[in-house]
């Protein structure tokens, strides 16, 4: 059997079109330009279009004082959800994760729209882009 001569180029996003069709308008763009990312190609066909996007999504974090989360507890929640609505609106962040590092209270986290996925990490539904 001859061995595959399977060569790698940086990703374009006509590549991926090449693949997937009907991909989403503007999905291709977005992860060429939100980190590295290759094309696999073998006899000029090509086979798999693969990369890391590293923009796009954002990762929450907060810390709030014993004050606070002792007296303004629906205070915070909402201040909370505001601002990261506005953040993800104007970065036109994809994707809105967190982790639970600090031992913050599930709820809290459900309250601000996160749900905990079978990794532990927590995704806010309500801040995924279609």
């Amino acid at each position: 059997m001859p061995e595959l001569q399977i060569t790698f180029r940086d990703f374009e996003p006509k590549d991926l079109k090449v693949i997937v069709p009907d991909v989403a308008p503007g999905w291709a763009e977005v992860s060429k330009q939100s980190g590295p990312a290759i094309t696999a190609v073998l006899n000029d066909e090509i086979l798999m279009c693969g990369g890391i996007r590293i923009a796009g999504i954002g990762e929450a974090w907060s810390a709030y004082s014993d004050k606070a989360k002792q007296n303004y507890r629906k205070a915070m929640l909402a201040i909370t959800r505001d601002y990261m609505k506005r953040i993800v609106d104007e970065n036109k962040l994809w994707r809105l994760v967190a982790s639970n590092k600090d031992g913050v209270p599930e709820t809290f986290l459900e309250h601000l729209g996160f749900v905990k996925t079978h990794n532990g990490l927590y995704v806010n539904e309500n801040c995924v882009r279609k």
